[in-house]
């Protein structure tokens, strides 16, 4: 093999050095910069699987929900959806919480068998758990009493070293 090896005899000219590269395509609609952002808000789907877990407290659920400003964000419906959350919710729980802050909806103290197959139903449930939407308020431990606040749709669940 010859060193240095020979010259190609064709070569392509390279672009003149003030040659400046196109533009970059504008960004995709659903890029982060350009959403536009909602404020979080704790839904009740959210509340209905959060207990207290302060030293001492043996079961801490259901969380006593007070709210001092709640808000409505329609929700697209899915039958389905719903109709597989009702046996893993506390329906007690639900009602309760959906009652403290007014938005009860004609949800039935207890839940009969059979209900989950009534799209009037589960469009009432629907709105409760996924469309009602806590922005500030207090989750109340309901045996040590402890606040947990709620700011911006946040809870904030952590504790003090000396409730761990």
């Amino acid at each position: 093999a010859e060193w240095p090896p020979p010259a190609p005899i064709f070569s392509l000219p390279l672009p003149p050095l003030s040659h400046t590269p196109p533009p970059p395509p504008p960004p995709h609609p659903r890029c982060f910069r350009f959403r536009r952002r909602r404020q979080a808000a704790m839904k009740l789907l959210t509340h209905n699987l959060l207990s207290s877990r302060v030293r001492g407290v043996k079961g801490g659920f259901p969380l006593a929900l007070q709210a001092s400003e709640v808000k409505i964000n329609n929700v697209d419906f899915n039958q389905e959806f719903i109709a597989r959350m009702i046996p893993k919710m506390e329906w007690a729980a639900l009602v309760g919480a959906a009652e403290s802050i007014g938005h009860r909806n004609g949800l039935p103290q207890e839940l009969d068998p059979g209900l989950e197959s009534d799209t009037d139903f589960l469009q009432k449930v629907h709105h409760v758990l996924l469309e009602v939407e806590v922005v500030e308020g207090v989750l109340k431990c309901p045996e040590s009493g402890r606040e947990f606040p709620i700011s911006k749709g946040i809870p904030n669940m952590l504790l003090t070293e000396d409730e761990v």
